[in-house]
């Protein structure tokens, strides 16, 4: 199996930071005191701290935290009108799919299974979603995607992907043919970009794990067509 990756701290602000969280890690703390980046976060910072971005354990990437009321006000709001854009990148089955940038679904939780539900109609207990998706390149057995959200429910990129036919790397939750060793998934959360309260852009990029050949691949791959 392969050994953890340790959390970073890639920046900090007055009364809020961004940090890296590894694939494998829990964002939130449970109570059974599962390692967590809160925790991580809450021991760096020797306080509390509130999450903003909760992405699930089997994917790396960049958590959003506060640790003022303050910001934390202002990161709830800019949470809810929907101007904190957060992306990723993935490796998902390659298929014969023509991808088309902006894609409308209706979203459902199935809290029995854990598991989201991915809809083309609407229906009493759905909620609509929105992606970005972006054909990166495709690779012998599988195609790599540049994806934005600027809400995030329950699973949101994994169930859609899986619903439009190309399944993420390693995730056999959602059709995924079978798990990547250390149990992490190729999806990972690279990008976050917004507003700090001054008007001033902040926009962040960090990298997946680049130890694993294919994340190495599917990254300079997405690099070099900038």
């Amino acid at each position: 199996m392969r050994k953890l990756i340790e959390p970073q701290v890639v920046l900090e602000r007055k009364g809020w930071g961004v940090f890296y969280k590894p694939a494998g890690m829990l964002s939130q703390s449970d109570p059974e005191n599962n390692i967590s980046l809160q925790s991580f976060a809450e021991k760096h910072y020797n306080k509390k701290v509130h999450l903003h971005s909760r992405i699930d354990r089997p994917v790396s990437g960049l958590c959003l935290v506060s640790t003022q009321s303050r910001a934390t006000q202002w990161l709830q709001k800019l949470g809810a009108n929907n101007k904190i854009n957060k992306e990723y990148i993935a490796v998902v089955k390659k298929g014969d799919i023509s991808w088309q940038n902006e894609y409308q679904h209706y979203h459902a939780h199935d809290k029995l299974k854990r598991k989201a539900i991915i809809f083309d109609e609407p229906n009493n207990d759905t909620k609509s979603i929105y992606c970005a998706i972006n054909h990166v390149v495709d690779l012998d057995r599988y195609s790599v995607l540049s994806v934005s959200i600027r809400n995030g429910r329950f699973h949101q990129i994994r169930a859609t992907l899986s619903h439009l036919g190309a399944p993420i790397k390693g995730d056999v939750k959602y059709m995924a043919r079978r798990a990547n060793p250390g149990r992490y998934i190729m999806l990972h959360a690279y990008g976050l970009a917004f507003e700090d309260p001054k008007g001033d852009e902040i926009k962040l990029t960090f990298a997946p794990d680049l130890e694993i050949p294919l994340w190495k691949l599917a990254w300079e791959a997405k690099m070099n067509k900038h």
